[in-house]
């Protein structure tokens, strides 16, 4: 089972206690005890672990160029997070390069690890490099799973554009559980969403909108009301709203609400898909070519609009090419076709308005105030219903 990882960065046990409580009952499936700048004696967080066993708990001390705040050596981060965690069965995340380079460090943790009876991965072993996709990542992750069986390799990374964070979902895709794979920042948002789609070891998410550990963290909240966390399944259908911004849609709030409502297996997502030359045309082919994340279709809002319709070329229907601009992509079997709404929908709006028909419309003066591309598409709707 996916875990949903709470990250929290406490100073103090009293802050850790509230914090994790409010995780617990928020629905989280972990809690990240975040211990980059915990400022207390560990015994009695030691204490605390291990007298909640029965929760699932990650421990880290994330070192400065790691993205942290611990500037200890590698030996004492090992042994900090030996003796505030180890007795209460928690999961101890350790940098991976300081795993390679440090023999005593590896010692140590190696030495501890084994020392607790689980059923589940040892420790996780990390690489976060917020420059961008790390070099030879698969040998990375293969190397990492390599250290022993029970070992999880977590990579997070920084991102140009949507079109790196593939990287990351063919990582869930090919390791699952074996693998915790994260693009950094608000590109990157749906490698966090579909993780439990995609079967990896977990996510992480933060506390509330205001405590992200991260770029890209979503709130536990969003996690699970907007974006569908529990219901999210190796068979979810995945569609979502192409723009550049994007994350002021409202798309996602209403179409989630509306699968839940009907009992739909799908989520919807916001897709920053940034407005420079060529990468709409990449996203979308490099979702054409993994037909496993299961892709539905996209809205497609500004500044996308009429790239997309060049994209879909032959696939266009007949109201987007009148209106030179497309805003929905559906994909069937390999194959994108493209269509535009607005049109058909601004004849259809005022038969309702008018509780009349087709024919009642021709002939009706409409006046249509706007220039832009939604405007083009109630013209080009209402020419079709030949109004005046």
């Amino acid at each position: 089972m996916t875990l949903l990882v709470t990250s929290i960065a406490p100073k103090n046990l009293a802050e850790l206690k509230g914090r994790a409580e409010r995780a617990w009952v928020g629905g989280a499936g972990a809690v990240e005890l975040r211990l980059d700048a915990y400022d207390e004696d560990p015994v009695a967080l030691a204490r605390y672990l291990a007298d909640h066993r029965d929760r699932t708990w990650i421990a880290t001390c994330r070192s400065i160029d790691q993205g942290g705040q611990s500037s200890a050596d590698p030996l004492e981060r090992a042994e900090f997070l030996i003796a505030a965690t180890c007795a209460g069965g928690a999961l101890i995340d350790f940098e991976y390069a300081d795993w390679q380079r440090f023999e005593t460090a590896r010692e140590a943790l190696s030495h501890a690890s084994a020392s607790v009876p689980r059923d589940g991965p040892c420790f996780i072993l990390s690489v976060h490099d917020f420059a961008g996709l790390p070099e030879n990542i698969r040998d990375t992750v293969s190397a990492i799973r390599g250290v022993q069986p029970a070992t999880v390799a977590k990579i997070a990374y920084g991102i140009r554009d949507i079109c790196d964070s593939f990287a990351a979902l063919d990582l869930m895709h090919e390791h699952g559980a074996g693998v915790v794979a994260i693009a950094l920042g608000e590109a990157g948002l749906w490698s966090r969403v579909l993780a439990k789609k995609l079967g990896a070891f977990g996510t992480y998410c933060s506390l509330d909108a205001t405590s992200a550990t991260a770029p890209g963290q979503l709130a536990l909240g969003a996690m699970i009301h907007r974006y569908r966390w529990p219901r999210i399944t190796g068979s979810t259908k995945v569609y979502g709203v192409i723009g550049d911004p994007v994350l002021h849609s409202l798309s996602p709030l209403v179409f989630n609400r509306w699968f839940t409502d009907e009992g739909i297996d799908a989520v919807y997502l916001p897709l920053l898909v940034c407005n420079e030359a060529g990468c709409l045309e990449g996203f979308l082919e490099d979702c054409r070519q993994r037909p496993w994340l299961d892709l539905g279709g996209f809205s497609v809002t500004l500044p996308h609009k009429q790239a997309a319709l060049r994209w879909a070329g032959s696939g266009a229907d007949a109201a987007a090419v009148a209106v030179g601009a497309l805003n929905t992509l559906v994909m069937r079997r390999g194959k994108i076709e493209g269509f535009n709404t607005d049109a058909p929908a601004a004849a259809a709006s005022l038969e309702a308005a008018l509780s009349c028909g087709p024919r009642e419309l021709a002939g009706l003066p409409v006046d249509v105030l706007g220039t832009g591309g939604v405007a083009r598409a109630v013209l080009a709707g209402l020419r079709g219903a030949r109004c005046r």
